[in-house]
């Protein structure tokens, strides 16, 4: 009972988001790889597996890439260069019940109300359901702490595995200035997203 009110609280924090209806999650831009399949990397990047975290993701030529652990999981980083203006932020959490008290689903919904509460405006948001993933999607115009007086354009993609318990949160940012010539770049990083079925 106490689960589904809390389900219908965060749908009411998510109006707006457009439910979009079931498709085959490969293509969506990030699915399950079977051993011994491979997937060619676009123009210009090449693949590169984050074991800790489970992941594998298309690295542009020249960008930096860090990897490190976190309190809730592991992080992969990819940026443009060292201003860290543009770039990609992965944030894995596994056992995502055991460490927040919900389930993976739920609490990135829980994340999509924290992100936009402060934000100077949402472009877009969608919620998704394929197979045993829940997909929340959003992209926002705001400012960063870390670089006053620039704004950002940031695109979220936060994807439960409700079978395995874990969470998958990309974050792509650029000045919202050079945003579109950025991501063409930055898409390459994002889509598709290449999610290991080892048990993380």
């Amino acid at each position: 009972m106490i689960r589904n009110v809390f389900v219908v609280l965060l749908m009411i924090a998510c109006v707006g988001c457009v439910e979009e209806a079931d498709k085959p999650a490969a293509k969506e831009g990030f699915f399950y790889v079977q051993p011994g399949e491979t997937v060619k990397p676009q123009e210009g990047t090449s693949w590169r597996k984050f074991k800790e975290a489970g992941i594998s993701l298309q690295i542009p030529k020249g960008w930096i890439v860090e990897e490190f652990k976190s309190p809730s999981g592991e992080i992969v980083k990819v940026s443009a260069d060292s201003t860290y203006k543009v770039g990609l932020t992965v944030n894995v959490i596994k056992d995502v019940t055991s460490k927040t008290g919900i389930s993976a689903d739920l609490y990135a919904l829980k994340l999509y109300k924290e992100y936009v509460s402060n934000v100077k405006s949402i472009v877009y948001n969608t919620l998704k359901k394929e197979d045993h993933f829940t997909k929340v999607k959003w992209k926002v115009i705001k400012d960063m702490p870390e670089h006053p007086g620039i704004e950002f354009t940031v695109r979220v993609s936060a994807i439960a595995d409700r079978i395995n318990d874990v969470l998958y949160i990309y974050i792509f940012g650029s000045p919202t200035e050079t945003y579109d010539k950025n991501w063409k770049i930055g898409e390459k990083i994002f889509t598709p997203l290449l999610i290991h079925p080892e048990k993380i």
